[in-house]
């Protein structure tokens, strides 16, 4: 059997009064390409930020080969705290 790289259970994301998704399990093993098991505006495209790291989960455990997903770092485009503006050609 061919190991995990994307294991979780029991995610659970809640906004205002929706939680979506609600006790998430999924599994992904390598060469796996899988959209969450949930219906249309049940929390799939949320259990994709949470795997990718953009977003915290309120319950529920996330791995990625083996560790905790990280938000990723982009040189050069703006977080979020940022105005927007970058200087695409720096000052001769």
């Amino acid at each position: 059997m061919t190991e995990v790289t994307e294991d979780v259970h029991g995610l659970r994301k809640r906004s205002g009064v929706v939680t979506a998704p609600d006790g998430l399990d999924l599994g992904i093993r390598p060469g796996e390409e899988r959209a969450p098991p949930v219906e249309r505006g049940r929390g799939g495209s949320t259990a994709v930020e949470i795997l990718q790291g953009h977003r915290s989960r309120d319950a529920g455990t996330v791995s990625a080969l083996g560790a905790p997903p990280r938000p990723p770092t982009v040189v050069g485009v703006p977080g979020p705290k940022s105005s927007g503006r970058m200087n695409r050609h720096p000052p001769h």
